[in-house]
């Protein structure tokens, strides 16, 4: 009797589900639609120009530089992707993943190195001077004093608010991003994703802030690509 009673309150604190499980069902598909849809339209709304510029210039012609047709490359690129992981598995990716990420390290160690060791710019020093000056030429609404270098800007705010959405949407939504994080041990996790959001810093820090200021300083030399005018809207997106 005793275990008849226990089971019986057992079954009594059994909490009902509020929903059917197809009505849940539903409401977690309509909230991922309507999830994926703001994160796509905040996605176009951040690079409305980048699309616009992409799409016309595929449209006119469908070879470009090296000659290629862009849907033969568009078919063929994940060619390669699809043979080494079928072939090695989960490791292939691994793999590949350490030999994209140490030819990245080398590429930001080689454009960081070389770029202070341009003539025009030469130290760090003098490519400060050049950003202030830069800044006095041409300076940037809704920046401080019109400044290149000042944290009270904006439009950055903006573009940091758009960019944390954005990005947050795509590393949900995108099963790449945490995928790898079920494959490794428990242990490892941690330590691992720690280790890789401060190592990420300089990529950047270094293709981002450097390659920009270095960028601005050399807009009013003689060696710049579009000297004597500036960049375009179009020609910095792309």
């Amino acid at each position: 009797m005793a275990g008849g009673a226990a089971s019986g309150d057992a079954s009594d604190s059994v909490v009902a589900p509020p929903l059917p499980q197809f009505a849940a069902y539903i409401v977690v598909v309509v909230i991922g639609f309507i999830f994926a849809a703001v994160m796509i339209g905040i996605t176009h709304i951040l690079s409305p120009t980048g699309l616009s510029a992409l799409v016309s210039r595929v449209r006119p012609s469908s070879r470009r530089g090296s000659g290629m047709h862009v849907i033969a490359a568009t078919f063929l690129l994940p060619v390669g992707v699809i043979l080494y992981t079928f072939v090695g598995g989960v490791k292939a990716t691994f793999l590949t993943d350490y030999v994209h990420t140490f030819i990245i390290t080398i590429i930001v160690c080689f454009f960081t190195i070389k770029a202070f060791l341009t003539p025009e710019i030469s130290s760090p020093a003098h490519l400060y001077e050049l950003i202030v000056a830069a800044g006095e030429a041409h300076p940037v609404s809704g920046n401080h004093n019109g400044s290149y270098l000042t944290m009270t800007s904006h439009g950055a705010m903006l573009f940091g608010i758009i960019h944390v959405l954005a990005n947050f949407g795509l590393v949900v939504m995108d099963t790449g991003f945490f995928v790898k994080a079920f494959a490794a041990r428990p242990q490892a996790v941690v330590p691992g994703y720690v280790i890789g959001g401060i190592a990420y810093f300089g990529i950047p820090w270094c293709l981002g802030t450097l390659m920009s200021f270095v960028a601005l300083g050399l807009e009013g030399e003689e060696i710049f690509p579009t000297y004597p005018r500036r960049m375009s809207g179009t020609e910095i997106s792309n």
